[in-house]
């Protein structure tokens, strides 16, 4: 059984991902976007291991990490989107995100 920092930072990732993920959909940035939705589907489909209460309980901590997040200057965390992508992984997922546009 997994202990409640784990879950809680699992909540707090989730909202990390879907909060780069709009941001850099408003930026205009489809291939940064595509990057944290698919980290997120990631971590979502790593969760169906968890029992009801510890689903309740990552889910409580997302929303309270989107709720903080929603305090933070946009344009200061969208750096810190940016920066977490590095290179490597947008040149990955921009091919990626090509093929599957074919």
């Amino acid at each position: 059984m997994p202990n409640q920092e784990t879950l809680k930072s699992i909540g707090d990732a989730l909202a990390n991902y879907e909060k780069c993920q709009g941001l850099a959909e408003s930026e205009g940035d489809s291939v940064m976007a595509y990057y944290y939705q698919d980290i997120k589907q990631t971590t979502l489909a790593e969760n169906t291991a968890y029992s009801e209460a510890e689903l309740a309980y990552i889910n409580s901590e997302y929303e309270k990490g989107t709720l903080l997040l929603s305090y933070i200057n946009s344009a200061g965390l969208y750096q810190l989107c940016l920066n977490r992508f590095d290179s490597v992984s947008r040149q990955y997922y921009k091919a990626k995100l090509n093929s599957t546009k074919d």
